[in-house]
């Protein structure tokens, strides 16, 4: 199962529901580093892979 956008706290009651999760989009920049508290750290326990959007900030940075 590929989820989207779901925080820490869902990912970890759909692994202990024994749903296999491939992977997890989440917003992530130079900036909105929160992933890295508690998501990243669980996901690399579980063989999550993180799919990042946002990374330059949503064009914040860029001239788009």
């Amino acid at each position: 199962m590929m989820d989207s956008n779901f925080d820490t706290e869902r990912i970890e009651i759909m692994a202990d529901s024994d749903i296999q999760i491939v992977s997890n989009q989440v917003q992530y920049s130079i900036i909105d580093r929160r992933s890295e508290v508690k998501m990243m750290p669980f996901c690399l326990i579980h063989n999550i892979s993180l799919l990042a959007y946002g990374c330059i900030c949503g064009g914040l940075i860029s001239e788009r």
